[in-house]
């Protein structure tokens, strides 16, 4: 398995169990000024979760697809972070990043390499992204736990 895969795979496992042993109200806990609680961190990664999944399996199976990016701070307010489950966004989290992991996990190594025109990246690859994902989920655990 190419290691972009199994980092993939152990990084949303460490996020998702440690945010499964908090209580609801240790997530809801408004976090540092100016930051989002933990509740808040889960909700938009699960969002873009979703995002990254979608982009994935669009450079996997269509050839160099034009990937746009996404105004974060628009989701808070639009999707209703404030009234949303805290419990179906780390369960979203959990599913996307075992149905992905599974999927990255039957890739070759060359699929890795496959080609995407990001909006304000220019051309990538495919590990590159992952790996944007893969730090995007570290950041937010960071963040997590800052808040907690």
């Amino acid at each position: 398995m190419n290691q972009l895969a199994k980092d993939y795979l152990n990084l949303g496992n460490e996020f998702v169990t440690f945010v499964k042993s908090k209580s609801d109200a240790e997530l809801s806990k408004p976090g540092p000024e100016n930051e989002w609680s933990a509740a808040f961190a889960i909700h938009h990664l699960a969002d873009f979760e979703i995002h990254f999944a979608s982009r994935f399996l669009r450079i996997i199976t269509e050839e160099n697809p034009e990937i746009q990016s996404y105004d974060e701070s628009l989701y808070v307010d639009k999707t209703n972070y404030a009234t949303r489950n805290v419990r179906t966004s780390i369960e979203t989290i959990d599913a996307t990043r075992k149905q992905l992991g599974e999927i990255l996990s039957n890739l070759n190594d060359t699929d890795f390499d496959r080609p995407t025109k990001h909006a304000e990246k220019g051309q990538i690859k495919l590990s590159d992204l992952i790996g944007y994902c893969n730090n995007h989920i570290k950041n937010h655990l960071d963040q997590v736990k800052s808040s907690l």
